[in-house]
């Protein structure tokens, strides 16, 4: 509903005659009329310029007719008319009618003075989150809200401009919050804000949507559906003392449709061959030392990650039907600080690339602007001979994942293990709880690659002595679906090519077998 000021205009009888007599040829005698009236604030009783008055003409046998009047300075409207018998009039400030009922006058008899209206002014529209409600709102297409998000619902900046200089108390506003079906079928009443005060000698509430209300706060004082969409509902009256509409009094409705979304629950851990999860058993929250995931630490220097199995994956359970996309950036930082080095990596990753497998930067070009390569944290790190440009290094990953409540980012350290004994003694072998190395699984380190895979999965085993070698691979529930037996692998690397190509998208147990004990890890076929 909206208030709008126009110049006045006028028409008069002789233009109306010949089209009233081309419309009809039963036309009757009809009295030329005129009526005269004024409309002002019904809160303040100030004259209302640019009311629109509508006079709808009526006789028996004739198609109805209309003319139309506006208020001028002084709130005054003056009608000649004629051509019809009796004559509705309504005024229509604001456009659309208001509850209890339209205003109107009707008359059969001459002309009329003080044919008058009191009306409400409604030139003024909610404003949620600083934006203006869309013309397609409806339950099907409601407002997005999301609860981790400061929401607040306000009266356009225009309406208090033009009324908040008023010296009185003027017009009051109160919105409601009511559950409904999906096809907007208005249910239970699930909160009321407080009374607004625009025009007056203040406000009545003060948070920090003021003058507006915080619906954030409302949603945490309730139990907030998060299925269906809600109606919030404004109405606007005039103030009496305890900001409530008496009885009777005009009021101007407003209504329209919210969805409240839940905030988005996000989070990434750390992927690790099963040595180095193992080898950080001293990482908070890293209680399962098999499942090849360590959890992220937001302090520096994190934990040793493994050169070529080092990779960022989101973390079970969460949201991730949600999120749009990723963006991971690596850093390079001060170990004491924090301080920001280098930019080693930065790129966005669809919704369907980072959920199944997350994100391994050796598989990638990494590094300082202008020497990137692949394979960095790997072929940086010690391995045939190599020096290990990452030793005393730290690094910063920060996840940032988009969603219909915008963006939410984790942060976390990491460092690299070396191959050298002085810093980690044995980064590849499974330790104790003192960290003494486990002697009998005789495996440096596993590298399966690239996972997730499509079809093809390279194996490289780094072993520390020769020794008959079994590679196993099976579902979730245990079924095995491809074994492989080397009884003469030898001491280093040895290097095996699966083929997965036939089997179903998912995920895998790729299980590592020597005399001396097993090692598994996930591999993702995509």
């Amino acid at each position: 509903m909206r208030f709008l000021i126009k110049t006045q205009k006028k028409r008069t009888f002789w233009f109306l005659v010949p089209l009233f007599l081309l419309l009809s040829s039963s036309f009757s005698i009809a009295q030329f009329v005129i009526y005269r009236g004024q409309v002002v604030d019904e809160c303040t009783g100030e004259p209302i310029e640019g009311a629109e008055i509508r006079l709808l003409g009526n006789s028996i046998g004739q198609t109805p007719g209309a003319y139309t009047e506006f208020t001028d300075a002084n709130g005054d409207w003056i009608a000649p008319v004629f051509g019809f018998d009796t004559w509705t009039i309504t005024v229509s400030d604001p456009i659309g009618v208001s509850d209890p009922g339209i205003y109107f006058f009707q008359t059969s008899s001459g002309s009329q003075a003080g044919v008058n209206f009191s009306v409400l002014p409604g030139d003024w529209e909610p404003i949620l989150n600083g934006n203006a409600i869309p013309m397609s709102n409806n339950p099907s297409f409601p407002v997005p809200l999301c609860l981790n998000e400061d929401n607040c619902l306000d009266i356009d900046e225009a309406f208090r401009e033009k009324y908040g200089d008023r010296g009185t108390p003027t017009y009051c506003f109160r919105g409601r919050l009511y559950r409904t079906n999906r096809a907007g079928k208005i249910g239970e009443l699930l909160a009321e804000s407080p009374c607004i005060q625009i025009g007056g000698r203040g406000i009545v509430i003060n948070d920090p949507c003021d003058p507006g209300v915080n619906l954030t706060e409302v949603f945490e004082q309730i139990e907030v559906p998060t299925d269906v969409p809600l109606l919030v509902e404004i109405i606007q009256f005039c103030c009496n003392e305890s900001c409530l509409p008496g009885e009777g009094a005009l009021v101007n409705r407003q209504e329209f449709f919210i969805e409240v979304k839940e905030s988005l629950n996000f989070d990434f851990e750390y992927g690790a061959s099963p040595a180095i999860d193992a080898f950080n058993d001293d990482v908070d929250g890293n209680t399962d030392l098999t499942d090849n995931l360590i959890p992220r630490v937001d302090e520096i220097p994190g934990p040793l990650l493994g050169p070529s199995s080092v990779s960022f994956i989101l973390s079970p359970g969460l949201d991730v039907d949600r999120i749009t996309s990723y963006q991971v950036i690596i850093e390079e930082v001060s170990c004491i600080t924090g301080a920001t080095q280098a930019i080693l990596f930065d790129q966005t990753f669809d919704d369907d690339q980072f959920p199944l497998g997350g994100v391994n930067p050796n598989f990638y070009e990494v590094g300082p602007p202008g020497n990137e390569e692949f394979g960095y944290f790997f072929s940086n790190s010690g391995y045939f001979g190599q020096p290990s440009q990452t030793e005393d290094k730290c690094y910063k990953v920060r996840v940032i994942a988009d969603s219909d409540c915008g963006p939410v980012e984790r942060v976390g350290f990491f460092q690299i293990a070396q191959l050298d004994d002085n810093i980690t003694g044995c980064p590849f072998c499974l330790t104790d709880e003192n960290g003494n190395v486990i002697a009998g699984v005789g495996l440096n380190n596993i590298t399966a690659f690239p996972s997730p895979t499509d079809g093809l999965l390279t194996v490289q085993i780094d072993l520390e002595n020769e020794t008959p070698t079994q590679i196993h691979v099976q579902t979730l529930s245990g079924q095995i679906i491809m074994q492989l037996e080397d009884s003469e692998a030898a001491i280093g690397i040895n290097q095996y090519q699966l083929d997965l190509s036939n089997y179903p998208i998912g995920i895998y147990l790729l299980s590592i077998r020597t005399n001396k004990g097993t090692i598994t890890q996930k591999i993702v076929k995509q």
